[in-house]
């Protein structure tokens, strides 16, 4: 269209597209053909044919400005203005639908972040507009309120001036002239304010190269090579690096900290280190991943465990462990005590500071790990991709001996006195259980068998209206045809009859009860 762009026609912005169609075919001097009063008649056929070209000119203008959708359904009109006509009733369809569609747009309009007061203002105006092409009533008033109620947090101080004005002295091109002020006000000050920290950080770094001066004779300090100092050097930042992915272990010093360390890293992917148990000389407590692997379980709050790379995972509870190892060939039982639950760590960790305050000797030679107790060896372990693995019975044995406890929730929560007959019977191939007592209640049990206690003073009614009850339900998320937010119920007791009721305001229900 000759070096003019126009926006293809979408469902938002008719209006605007409407109003610039009307400028290119003024420009191009063909603004008759949108009128089809001015078709010359057949008899006319010299001037019949020129209206013909520059109704093809027209079209094509139109044309080139539709997406292939609204040009299909275009296709069948012969004219430049039935395509014209024809239009408004795809986007300005005058149905209750499309009237409350666009009521709720332009009362409900607001402005975005990145957009401009300028762009946001002819936003408004297009949605008053096309609410006025369907038949609604909009004032220039009512674009003025849509704005100013659209308007983001930082125009509050504008909002609160214009209120001072009054109703009356407001108009919209006043609206406009003080929000368009406004908003180059506030660019101003984010441009100077922007000026102002780039004037300080060149000052800043003019200043830094003042005191270095030329750095090509200055040696450094940790690497002895010349042309930067010991605080830029590359070799002092990656030693840096490394020794911040290692944390210290606090020394036991009786403090009341409930927090933990953990300092193992990432395990490699081929080895599923979330059903076996590492070695590590770096944690400060056992912990487990699996729920199912305690005994005397207790929950907790607050507790949390700060692993190597400085992050914090959450406790979920701490309890008892019993694990299945082999020693020599054999299996023996290892009881773990104050082992922390931490589900999202993902592995599980002895800790060697918790075994030698226990008394055991821990030791690592030849790619072996050796735990003794009172000069007997309780655990081994092989180191397995850098990592210390305990030498753990099969999972499908360690799995068949549980507590009673756990077999008691495993059975559905049947009776422990039962469970217990039934291990010792050996009713059931495979049941075994090491420890056939219960110290503590399990809760579900409490909770499934509780009953509520009944009400002191409550009656049986006799008749109708002797008792009824009543309820409130709101606000609802749209309201209804009539405005109405709310309703109430009441049920007679006696007969449980209900009567709904529909609410303008919650505080109706009152006068509805009488």
């Amino acid at each position: 269209m000759g070096g003019i762009k126009i926006d293809k026609l979408t469902e938002t912005n008719f209006h605007e597209w409407r109003q610039r169609i009307k400028m290119v075919v003024a420009l191009r001097d063909l603004d008759d053909m949108l009128d089809e009063d001015g078709k010359p008649t057949e008899a006319e056929t010299r001037e019949l044919a020129v209206w013909k070209r520059r109704d093809t000119k027209a079209s094509a203008i139109i044309g080139l400005t539709l997406g292939s959708e609204q040009l299909e359904h275009v296709s069948g009109c012969k004219t430049t203005a039935e395509m014209w006509s024809t239009l408004p009733g795809d986007f300005q369809r005058k149905s209750l639908m499309n009237k409350m569609k666009a009521r709720r747009e332009f009362y409900t309009v607001e402005m975005t972040v990145a957009e401009g007061m300028l762009g946001y203002i002819n936003r408004v105006r297009n949605l008053g507009e096309n609410l006025k092409a369907m038949g609604g009533e909009v004032t220039e008033m009512d674009v003025a309120m849509s704005v100013l109620n659209g308007l983001t947090s930082k125009y509050e101080t504008s909002l609160v001036a214009l209120d001072a004005k009054g109703e009356d002295k407001l108009s919209l091109d006043f609206v406009k002239s003080r929000l368009l002020q406004e908003g180059r006000r506030q660019a101003d000050k984010s441009l100077a304010t922007k000026r102002i920290g780039d004037m300080a950080l060149v000052g800043a770094n003019y200043r830094g190269q003042g005191r270095r001066g030329d750095l090509s004779n200055i040696e450094c300090y940790y690497c002895h090579t010349f042309g930067h100092i010991s605080r830029d050097c590359p070799e002092f930042k990656a030693k840096k690096q490394r020794q911040d992915k290692v944390a210290a272990i606090a020394a036991d010093d009786g403090s009341d900290s409930d927090d933990a360390i953990c300092l193992v890293g990432n395990a490699a992917d081929t080895d599923d280190i979330s059903k076996s148990w590492l070695v590590d000389s770096a944690a400060s407590a056992h912990m487990c991943c699996m729920r199912g692997c305690f005994d005397d379980y207790h929950t907790t709050t607050g507790r949390s465990v700060t692993m190597g790379d400085t992050g914090s995972v959450a406790t979920a509870g701490v309890g008892t462990v019993v694990l299945n190892v082999i020693v020599h060939g054999k299996t023996r039982k290892i009881k773990l005590e104050k082992v922390l639950h931490v589900p999202t760590m993902g592995f599980n960790l002895m800790s060697v500071g918790m075994m030698e305050e226990r008394g055991a000797a821990v030791s690592f030679k030849g790619g072996q790990t050796i735990i003794e107790i009172s000069d007997k060896v309780a655990e081994c372990g092989t180191r397995k991709s850098g990592l210390y693995h305990l030498d753990m019975a099969p999972l499908s044995d360690i799995a068949a001996v549980a507590s009673l406890r756990l077999w008691h929730g495993r059975l559905g929560h049947v009776n422990v006195a039962c469970v217990r007959r039934m291990i010792k019977n050996k009713d059931i191939d495979g049941l075994k259980c090491f420890f056939l007592a219960v110290k503590d209640v399990c809760d579900p049990c409490v909770y499934g068998k509780a009953t509520p206690m009944p009400i002191a003073g409550g009656g049986q009614v006799t008749k109708r209206l002797q008792l009824v009850h009543s309820d409130l339900g709101g606000p609802m998320s749209e309201p209804s045809r009539g405005g109405a937010l709310y309703f109430g119920t009441f049920t007679d007791d006696f007969s449980r009859w209900t009567d709904v009721v529909i609410l303008q305001k919650n505080s109706d229900l009152l006068s509805e009860c009488k």
